[in-house]
């Protein structure tokens, strides 16, 4: 669509020539200290920031806010219910529509941000919306932003982004049959955030908290409740080590919403895996080198044989069911990164992993656990299927949709 052909009766528009006529209609957040840390107070007026756009949704929490002088001084980036916010620094490209201010007249927005005003006559704010989150939208303003250590998009590339412009029927019309399939996702996503919470709540309801321990379990360190492995790569140079024979997992492989470890994109060969580090289906997988503190602990478990690098140590547990150590490791997630000596990378070393002190109720009770968890990651493998079929639907409609073959 953009610098394609248009449908029969379309036209094509620039942001800027769909935008209200009123003063600042496009606009975007002050810079430098026209907007600083001691300008935030308690009470006020609120600045929305980048965070509290998720999945192209406006989502109201950690909401900071100025006083309304300061606001005052601000008014050129001020925002009302109904307009369109959009990501110009960092995370390029996602959008979101103000549908509430929570009783507040007005908010602000801060530098990594813009706001469209759209024209009511010309143009649906929800279809606006709904074209923002295409694939073709959301490249063209990737490639449009700066090629900076932090990307930034300028404000003229958003006043001329190209907009098609079918007639204002076939727009409502459009968003209705996009917002049905986006509200099959939502419901979709909700299920699965119920499901993921579920396996901890089950854990804590029959053993406790095990940070604190107030059931008074025995502990035992990770070493004696199974063998840890620390993974490797088997050398670059030789191109040999690599092929088919066995999944290399990395720390992107450990999904801390999934159960189990995803698909590596890169293997290894039968002479690579005999210089690898492999584990069975049942191992716990544990990130312990990471860029950010906060990825220490990661956990999923195999449900095959795989090899893995150096970022992980594996637990192949002994005595201890695999799914009650997985989701403890996860209650007790903060444990791991105690043991971290890498300062602000993270760094838990296979010794300090060894030596963290876990839980260990009686068998009969972890696999009364166990059964139970499993049961909710059957539920959650199928409403992952469910997810994938409702984004795919929902891909096929939005392509329609934009090229008038609905």
């Amino acid at each position: 669509m953009i610098g394609g052909s248009l449908p029969g009766g379309w036209t094509l528009a620039r942001l800027e020539e769909i935008a209200a006529t009123t003063p600042n209609a496009i606009a975007d957040g002050p810079f430098g200290s026209n907007l600083k840390l001691g300008d935030y107070v308690d009470s006020g007026v609120p600045v929305l920031q980048g965070k509290n756009i998720t999945n192209d949704r406006l989502r109201w929490f950690d909401i900071r806010f100025i006083s309304k002088h300061k606001a005052d001084e601000l008014k050129r980036s001020a925002v009302r219910v109904g307009d369109l916010l959009i990501v110009k620094i960092g995370s390029i490209g996602y959008s979101a529509i103000v549908d509430s201010l929570h009783g507040f007249d007005f908010a602000v927005i801060p530098a990594n941000l813009a706001k469209v005003t759209p024209d009511p006559s010309l143009i649906a704010t929800e279809y606006l919306h709904h074209w923002m989150k295409t694939p073709l939208v959301k490249n063209y303003l990737a490639t449009s932003a700066s090629k900076t250590a932090q990307p930034a998009l300028s404000l003229s590339k958003i006043r001329g982004l190209p907009v098609p412009l079918p007639s204002l029927r076939v727009q409502r019309c459009i968003a209705a049959i996009l917002d049905q399939a986006e509200a099959l996702r939502v419901q979709r996503r909700a299920a699965l955030d119920e499901l993921e919470n579920l396996p901890k709540a089950i854990f804590l309801e029959m053993f406790g908290d095990p940070l604190k321990n107030a059931r008074n379990w025995p502990l035992h360190p990770i070493g004696e409740i199974g063998d840890v492995v620390t993974g490797n790569t088997p050398p670059r140079a030789d191109s040999k080590n690599f092929g088919n024979a066995i999944e290399w997992i990395k720390s992107d492989n450990i999904d801390p919403t999934r159960d189990f470890l995803t698909r590596a994109a890169e293997g290894l060969s039968e002479q690579g895996k005999s210089i690898a580090r492999c584990v069975p289906e049942g191992a716990i997988l544990v990130t312990c080198i990471a860029g950010s503190p906060d990825s220490i602990g990661n956990a999923a478990m195999a449900d095959r044989e795989v090899a893995f690098n150096q970022q992980i140590n594996a637990l192949v547990p002994k005595r201890a069911n695999s799914m009650f150590m997985l989701v403890q490791l996860r209650c007790a997630k903060k444990l791991v990164q105690r043991a971290s000596t890498g300062g602000m990378k993270g760094l838990v070393s296979k010794s300090r992993f060894e030596a963290v002190q876990m839980i260990l109720p009686p068998l009969a009770a972890q696999l009364g656990f166990a059964e139970r968890a499993h049961a909710v990651s059957r539920l959650k493998e199928a409403q992952l299927i469910a997810l994938r079929e409702a984004d795919a639907l929902f891909a096929s409609l939005q392509h329609r949709a934009f090229s008038g073959q609905l």
